[in-house]
């Protein structure tokens, strides 16, 4: 039998081969047929073995596939193993004839025997791992080859998808099999997550369960990047590379301090971080809301952009992104601040993925323990980082976003179905959020707080009238956990926001209706399992506010620490509860633009203040009340040192 050679050894085009190169037959459709009626199985397993082993170039593969096409219909179980070797040869990359000769044939296999999708799907999803060996390595765009390939292949996916839509559930759980590893290379990650985004773009009915599989996946790495090995690392860099001196010129931008006045880390101008996992959550994070803000926000496309626009994927430096306004300029904390170019938002888009995101967020974020960053994912959206410039000068779209995530926290903190452990995570997150969201309108804050301080009172009421109303350190400790978080999640907003809730006389009253002098003296006694620079500044607030007298509570609480012992146990004084606030530290550089915009630091003082309030003498434990009216008090809340703020929340450092 004649033969013809359309096989090269793999390696040929740089060294000279000394194997002998096996030919493939002519006539591949002879060869399937007769070995599926078991005539002659030599033939089919020497094709087999030479696709396996060698390389098939453009032109012969073509020829190959119209052959292979051809016999569609006998290509059954009997001739699995051709099959998978077949759909094994690299095909992506090659020129636009066997590209398309190539997807027309898987589509017509898959069509005819629906049993290969499984095999299929696992090839084609394993292709969005292959990186260009010569792209580099931290070039936020992917290489032209790189481009090629994702588009071929997800064209090809398209068309199954369509084809045969029960084929999804197959796909997803691939996606999920084939994940890379936390720690292999940062560029193949964030490659395969730009790919699964991709899916999400042509495939809306997968977006809920894929960015359950993103978002799981991102949060192993988050979970293994705790605060205090970033810093070690980057602390290391900065004794190498930085001087004392020039520690004290970095603006606030450009640093972040740990936890009590820990170390600084470095903002390196978007060259990544030090931690290997750290810097792979980074990349994918600038990934992940690089496609957040190329969906919602319609933007003209330049022919230029045309390749990388279709693999859905942007360069940090072409997004549209808000610039930081200075709070003199900002009247009230509801202000947008400006926007770089027009823009206009598609909202459909956008509140289909915040509706996803928010799924996602209740039912993997919310109750893991650990989580540093990913959960910015959901700040960036509710905190007003997609914004319409051009119908809305206020933002009303946004903040219905807002106020739906605000909404589902206070649901599941104030829902009695919900386990204590959820509930107090969910009071960690809302004051986090209301503490740190710039832009949030004070209407929103002023209303959660109001529903906040209502379900304390409430609280407070029923264990006053319960039969036995004495409270045991145990009872305190065990049954309480839930109230003591809504009290003191409670006192940190306060704290932290009393600058925008105390502007006039209306926000005085609003504060006065909360009657925080009940919460802080009930037997409960909240600040006493509250962190002692929050309560301490808390403390400050509301005496200078004339809203509590807090002091008398205060000294008690530190007298009591002679230890207590009952029938079986030794109770110490009550020990105080470890504050967690989810949204008070980003510290990943590269993805640092998007969430500074819409992160409020903390401000101790109003920046002008009148000659006469230099002359004010402040007593150091806060105790005494201002002279003046309600609607001036604001102005001359007395300025605790950021040395007694916050001891478990770095957003209020201790930087003494």
């Amino acid at each position: 039998m004649s033969k013809t050679g359309i096989l090269k050894p793999s390696g040929a085009s740089s060294k000279p081969s000394n194997k002998v190169q096996f030919r493939v037959p002519s006539g591949l459709k002879t060869t399937l047929s007769e070995y599926v009626k078991g005539q002659d199985n030599r033939l089919y397993e020497e094709t087999v073995s030479l696709l396996r082993d060698y390389d098939v170039v453009d032109e012969d593969l073509l020829q190959l596939l119209k052959e292979v096409r051809s016999v569609v219909s006998i290509l059954d179980r009997r001739v699995k193993f051709f099959v998978h070797v077949f759909l094994l040869i690299p095909w992506a990359h090659r020129a636009g004839s066997v590209v398309d000769e190539y997807q027309g044939f898987l589509l017509d296999l898959l069509t005819a025997h629906n049993y290969y999708i499984d095999i299929s799907f696992e090839i084609l999803i394993k292709t969005f791992r292959n990186v260009d060996p010569d792209a580099v390595e931290d070039d936020p765009v992917p290489s032209a080859h790189e481009r090629k390939v994702s588009a071929n292949v997800h064209k090809v996916l398209q068309d199954i998808l369509r084809v045969i839509p029960l084929s999804m559930e197959i796909l997803i759980e691939h996606c999920k099999t084939q994940y890379p590893y936390v720690r292999r290379p940062a560029r193949e990650q964030e490659l395969y997550l730009g790919n699964l985004l991709t899916i999400m773009k042509y495939q809306p009915s997968l977006q809920s369960e894929l960015l359950g599989v993103i978002i799981s996946k991102m949060i192993h790495l988050d979970v293994n990047s705790p605060f205090d090995e970033i810093e070690a690392m980057e602390e290391e860099e900065d004794d190498d590379e930085v001087s004392p001196a020039s520690v004290d010129d970095l603006d606030a931008t450009s640093t972040v301090t740990s936890l009590m006045g820990g170390p600084l880390v470095r903002r390196i101008g978007g060259t990544g971080i030090r931690h290997p996992l750290a810097n792979t959550l980074d990349r994918k994070m600038v990934r992940f809301l690089s496609y957040i803000s190329s969906e919602c926000i319609k933007k003209r496309v330049t022919r230029e952009d045309q390749g990388v626009k279709s693999f859905h994927i942007e360069a940090l430096e072409e997004l549209y992104l808000p610039t930081l306004v200075h709070q003199d300029e900002m009247e009230d904390s509801n202000q947008l601040p400006c926007q770089s170019g027009d823009k206009e938002v598609d909202w459909a888009r956008c509140k289909s993925l915040f509706v996803d995101l928010k799924d996602v967020f209740s039912r993997l974020v919310l109750p893991t323990h650990g989580s540093h960053h990913v959960q910015f994912l959901m700040f960036y959206v509710a905190a007003g980082g997609i914004q319409d410039t051009k119908s809305d000068g206020k933002g009303q779209q946004w903040v219905k976003l807002a106020g739906s995530f605000v909404s589902l926290l206070w649901g599941k903190a104030s829902s009695p179905n919900s386990a204590p452990v959820e509930r107090v995570a969910a009071l960690s997150y809302l004051a986090s959020f209301l503490a740190r969201s710039k832009l949030l309108p004070v209407s929103i804050l002023k209303t959660t707080l109001s529903d906040m301080c209502h379900w304390i009172h409430s609280y407070i009421g029923r264990q006053e009238y319960t039969e036995n109303g004495a409270l045991t350190r145990e009872c305190e400790n065990r049954n309480h956990s839930v109230f003591n978080s809504a009290c003191h999640a409670v006192f940190y907003v306060i704290a932290f926001r009393h600058m925008f809730l105390s502007k006039t006389s209306q926000d005085i009253q609003f504060l006065q209706s909360l009657n925080l002098s009940r919460v802080v003296t009930t037997a409960l006694n909240p600040l006493k399992t509250c962190p002692a620079n929050i309560a301490k500044r808390f403390v400050s607030v509301v005496t200078s506010l004339q809203l509590a007298y807090c002091a008398t509570v205060m000294e008690a609480n530190a007298r009591e620490t002679i230890p207590v012992e009952s029938s079986s146990t030794m109770f110490a004084a009550l020990p105080v509860i470890a504050s967690y606030f989810p949204f008070d530290r980003f510290v990943l550089t590269r993805s640092d633009c998007f969430i500074s915009p819409l992160f409020l630091q903390y401000q101790g003082q109003e920046e002008k203040e009148s000659p006469e309030d230099e002359d004010i003498s402040e007593d150091e434990d806060g105790d005494d009340f201002l002279d003046e009216g309600p609607c001036n008090v604001s102005r001359r809340v007395r300025d605790v040192s950021m040395s007694e703020v916050y001891g478990t929340s770095p957003g209020l450092m201790d930087l003494s």
